[in-house]
């Protein structure tokens, strides 16, 4: 299990009771780029799936991010030949 998920400190902004204004660039910026360093700390401890998730919800608040659709793309590839 995740330790984000055993402590309940969620790395799920959009569940963590935030208030997020859709369409409000600023704050959907930052949430991105704070699943995005969950994205890179999960994968580098072992959380495959809770990576992949990450960078998905990242992909959510910022879904013209280049480098968001290529991690994926490069982490769903290496995850599925473990």
């Amino acid at each position: 299990m995740c330790p984000w998920t055993a402590t309940g400190v969620g790395p799920h902004p959009v569940n963590s009771g935030f208030p997020v204004a859709i369409g409000d660039q600023r704050i959907n910026s930052k949430l991105a780029h704070f699943s995005d360093l969950l994205t890179l700390a999960a994968w580098n401890l072992g959380f495959k799936d809770e990576a992949i998730e990450q960078c998905k919800i990242a992909l959510n608040f910022e879904p013209n991010n280049q480098r968001f659709k290529d991690n994926l793309a490069i982490m769903e590839r290496l995850y599925h030949h473990l």
